[in-house]
């Protein structure tokens, strides 16, 4: 069984793709998610010497996700982590959640020290006090074999499927264990959505989550 996969689901991200699979490859395997990039995110990321899956079209962060995990069941490896490619979370701590899971924690989740979006931070609020969460929409976190093989599925009930888990997670009184992060901010705007729109979706994520995921 191989040791650690890494998740860097990837959506036009020509500018930062190169240095994020540069800094992470040396922690695990690499596994891009190219869902459905029109410029040379692909190209970029092969040549770099990484597996590449991808959408003929853009599915959604969660649906690369989702089909990330869904290759992590198969190949069976032990663990799992996922970053964003935008370089918003470092790669360095990759090697502090793949200390955490192999202390038997079944999903390790960062805790950002910088939120920008409102939608983020009315979801964060009541995550503290419904789940004791601290940041469910945190995009690096961490996940043993087991528990994605336990409650992982192919298919997303409402586009959330890394908030679903850790919620179910928590529910079920798993080991859970939540680090720090400090986060850069992105200087450009978001590949996965941005504006009121994007607020919105956020907080009708939460509602949601509230209501479905047991």
């Amino acid at each position: 069984m191989k040791e650690l996969l890494i998740i860097i689901p990837a959506l036009n991200e020509e500018k930062t793709i190169k240095k994020i699979i540069q800094k992470t490859k040396i922690f695990g395997d690499v596994l891009v998610v190219n869902d459905g990039s029109i410029d040379e995110t692909k190209k970029i990321a092969k040549k770099n010497g990484v597996m590449v899956i991808s959408h003929k079209i853009n599915l959604g962060y969660d649906q690369a996700i989702n089909s990330g995990l869904e290759f992590f069941v198969k190949k069976k490896y032990k663990y799992v982590i996922t970053i964003d490619a935008d370089g918003q979370l470092p790669p360095n701590y990759i090697k502090l959640f793949k200390k955490e899971l192999k202390l038997n924690r079944d999903i390790v989740c960062g805790v950002r020290s910088r939120v920008d979006r409102i939608g983020e931070k009315i979801f964060l609020f009541f995550s503290k006090i419904i789940w004791n969460l601290q940041d469910p929409l945190c995009g690096i976190k961490g996940y043993s074999y087991n528990y994605i093989k336990k409650f992982f599925s192919k298919k997303i009930f409402f586009n959330s499927i890394s908030t679903e888990l850790l919620i179910k997670g928590k529910k079920r009184k798993i080991n859970i264990t939540e680090l720090k992060i400090n986060n850069k901010i992105r200087s450009d705007e978001s590949r996965f959505g941005s504006g009121i729109f994007t607020e919105l979706k956020i907080v009708f994520t939460f509602f949601m989550c509230l209501v479905f995921v047991r």
